[in-house]
């Protein structure tokens, strides 16, 4: 597998750099509610309940 949440590197050490851990603590705290939301918005209430069909809405609930 490859990087996961590759394109959070770069703002997490400028949150850091700019507001040392309470800059990168407010980052974190963005990001999570950002993600609550999305979730929220296509029904899921886990992680590892996004898959394709969230984008493509279709059922590949059978594909690996």
């Amino acid at each position: 597998g490859g990087a996961d949440f590759s394109m959070l590197g770069r703002p997490m050490r400028y949150a850091l750099a700019a507001g040392g851990e309470d800059g990168l603590n407010r980052f974190l705290d963005l990001i999570e509610g950002d993600l609550l939301s999305v979730m929220a918005q296509i029904g899921t209430t886990s992680i590892g309940a996004i898959n394709n069909s969230c984008l493509t809405g279709k059922d590949n609930s059978t594909h690996d």
